[in-house]
């Protein structure tokens, strides 16, 4: 295991979290590691954040960290960042049992490589086998948005009926979601499946995006992309920009709803919080106008519920679906 315990004041401990083991009660999912006192070591990859964090088996997050995410050196910046919160951890906390990381996509399993669309600094990076040699312990990687999509289903509070068969959409400087289909994520054959960012939403004359094509959702809805259309913050898009983004929006969720029947879409990200309440309100309505097939009238469209320590959780509830199996 990586570094030794001790104090370091840059980590957070965090007092109040909350616990995986209260969702489950409510929701009637039975935590099937409960009573383990081994802790998850969460790691999440994201272009603007590298963040790490050690999470218990029924949820609790008792240290965290994060950085920048430099455009040179991410693994160095990531390797630090994982030693120091390591490092941090109590004698109550000592037992570490799994690794969990997340990673903005493409992934390649299972081979463990990842190529993020924006972090040339990773492409073709065997994140995987680096953080497991780091750490000693196997980790297990997914996309950001598969973590997201399952950390959802298990800390969100959402009615288990709804989040047993749910997509997510993270919109922020890039475009990431999931797919959770009885009760299960969709991996695919390569670990990629779920994310909508490459969805064609636009047949003519489409906006082009950084995989190359045109069309996909990821430049309309991305805040990289927005902001550099509109060549202000996000907050001032004029109103033809917010309808357009909750449009395509729409149109992404209203396919892959048809295709996975789905019950609920969450949308979160730092574009959902910029453009405002209005903008969910045009996503269902957008949505709502083409799900028109009988199995889908019940589809609901609504924010996501958890803030800031979603990309944690995400990481460690894949580490933790693992080792329920």
């Amino acid at each position: 295991m990586v570094g030794s315990r001790g104090t370091v004041p840059s980590v957070t401990a965090v007092p109040s979290p909350a616990s995986i083991d209260a969702v489950a009660r409510s929701s009637g999912r039975p935590n099937r590691v409960q009573g383990d006192d081994r802790w998850v070591l969460a790691v999440d990859v994201g272009c603007q954040r590298l963040s790490a964090g050690l999470v218990s088996a029924s949820g609790q997050m008792v240290v965290r960290d994060r950085v920048t995410t430099p455009t040179r050196g991410v693994w160095s910046a990531l390797e630090r960042l994982v030693r120091r919160v390591v490092a941090a951890r109590s004698a109550e906390h000592d037992r570490i049992g799994w690794c969990g990381v997340t990673c903005e996509g493409p992934i390649e399993e299972p081979a463990g490589r990842v190529s993020p669309l924006s972090m040339p600094a990773l492409q073709g990076f065997e994140l995987r086998k680096r953080i497991s040699e780091l750490t000693d312990i196997d980790a297990v990687l997914e996309t950001r948005g598969n973590g997201r999509a399952m950390a959802e289903r298990w800390f969100g509070g959402h009615d288990p009926d709804d989040a047993d068969h749910m997509i997510v959409v993270i919109a922020s400087e890039s475009v990431d979601g999931g797919v959770i289909v009885d009760g299960q994520v969709v991996h695919g054959r390569t670990g990629n499946a779920g994310n909508l960012a490459h969805v064609l939403v636009e047949l003519d004359d489409g906006l082009a995006c950084l995989c190359g094509g045109s069309g996909c959702l990821m430049p309309y809805v991305s805040t990289r992309a927005l902001e550099a259309e509109i060549n202000r913050p996000l907050r001032r898009a004029p109103a033809s920009i917010r309808e357009r983004t909750g449009v395509m929006l729409g149109r992404a969720i209203a396919t892959a709803a048809s295709s996975f029947d789905s019950r609920l879409a969450l949308i979160g990200g730092a574009t959902v919080a910029g453009l405002g309440p209005e903008l969910t309100e045009v996503v269902a309505r957008e949505t709502a106008q083409r799900a028109k097939l009988s199995h889908l009238q019940d589809l609901r469209v609504d924010t996501v519920a958890l803030g800031p320590e979603g990309p944690l959780l995400g990481a460690a509830v894949s580490a933790l679906s693992r080792a329920r199996r």
